[in-house]
């Protein structure tokens, strides 16, 4: 017996923290003002985050002095390279203890300060305009009927649910869609592809974010 689809998981939403250091000082600035500072960089033709919508959230602190030197010192530690000239790591101190062990080295940096946010959606038709090129899913399809599966082994005729057994419960392809003959209705393919091109929910959630609001 062929089970039908139950749920088309095509539609799913992935969230993420970034971990990056973005610090600027207003004394760089001449007007003292920081503006126009690159965030984030999507790279249009290796991700798939800007193929539908993407929304990001910017957070901004106003931080202290000694604060922005623990943040900077962290950037130049992760961003340290491995040839010989470049900078070495070192350890940065931190306005952090334990109380019951003061030697030990805590990581992170205690500070209150202001903040303010900002969440931006960004629809496919606004990046669309810029001519990008864009990330192709390297997805494919195959189709069987009963006859394909004669040269591959000597037994009966197969059937469909046999067609629909060997690769849906002994493998791990996933039924997409039957294929009928156009004139009479005749079932001549079943439509298999592989998991991660037709369940989302391995790569992200069917639950809508409540920050999400469709603009495409």
């Amino acid at each position: 017996m062929i089970t039908p689809v139950s749920s088309v998981k095509d539609i799913c939403w992935k969230n993420r923290r970034s971990d990056d250091i973005l610090i600027r000082s207003s004394s760089e600035e001449q007007t003292g003002k920081i503006d126009k500072q690159q965030i984030l960089f999507i790279a249009t033709e290796k991700s798939d985050r800007l193929l539908i919508q993407y929304s990001i959230l910017v957070k901004q602190y106003s931080i202290s002095k000694n604060e922005y030197e623990f943040w900077n010192n962290m950037k130049q530690v992760n961003e340290a390279g491995s040839d010989i000239f470049a900078r070495q790591p070192y350890s940065v101190r931190s306005n952090i203890h334990n109380i019951k062990n003061p030697k030990e080295r805590v990581l992170g940096y205690f500070q209150v300060s202001a903040v303010s946010q900002k969440r931006k959606n960004i629809p496919y038709r606004d990046v669309a305009l810029m001519g990008l090129h864009f990330y192709q899913y390297q997805c494919k399809t195959w189709e069987f009927e009963p006859g394909d599966f004669e040269t591959l082994c000597r037994c009966p005729p197969k059937t469909w649910d046999d067609v629909y057994w060997y690769l849906s419960i002994a493998s791990d392809y996933i039924f997409i869609e039957p294929k009928y003959n156009n004139v009479s209705d005749y079932l001549v393919k079943l439509v298999f592809t592989r998991p991660e091109c037709s369940d989302c929910e391995l790569a992200g959630t069917l639950k809508k974010p409540d920050f999400w609001t469709d603009t495409y």
